[in-house]
């Protein structure tokens, strides 16, 4: 069973790292901020935070019970790094306080999740360590994508981060 203080650890250590990568790609010149790069499906550094932002944003609305509703556009019409990091911002914000006015047993209790349309059942746990990962796999391709436009990313690891924070650095 996770606690909902766990799940705000590891969200907090998850939205470090994107906050470190979005601190570096605000030095990446616009024109390789949205240069398209083969092999991605979400073709350039722009669209990977656009994608990952609206997927995390979509999903906790949806397992509270509004996703049916989300604005998918809403990150396409951010352009720039520091749009991106404002939404970044306000999106953990909005993941917070939702584990926040959750117990531990309704984080750990299955419940009906509108997808859109279709209708699927989970436990918001779970649900959360997903978007977890998701980002986490994203924020490789970043990595990756840094690497081919000659611009090398820092470490963002969620361990690396974790001992970071344990050892008394001021969270974000």
């Amino acid at each position: 069973m996770f606690t909902s203080i766990d799940l705000l650890r590891y969200h907090e250590m998850a939205h470090e790292g994107l906050r470190r990568m979005m601190e570096h790609v605000l030095t990446l010149p616009q024109e390789k901020f949205r240069q398209p790069l083969e092999g991605f499906a979400a073709p350039s550094v722009r669209a990977q935070l656009c994608h990952m932002l609206d997927v995390e944003a979509f999903w906790v609305k949806a397992i509270q019970g509004g996703g049916a509703d989300h604005d998918w556009e809403h990150a396409e019409d951010l352009q720039s790094p520091p749009e991106l990091e404002a939404y970044r911002m306000e999106v953990a914000a909005a993941t917070r306080r939702w584990l926040e006015s959750e117990s531990d047993e309704a984080l750990n209790s299955e419940r009906e999740v509108n997808d859109n349309g279709w209708f699927n059942t989970g436990i918001p746990a779970e649900m959360l360590l997903h978007l977890m990962t998701h980002a986490y796999h994203h924020k490789g391709q970043i990595v990756a994508m840094c690497r081919q436009l000659g611009h090398p990313a820092p470490m963002t690891d969620m361990v690396w981060i974790g001992l970071q924070l344990g050892e008394g650095e001021e969270r974000q």
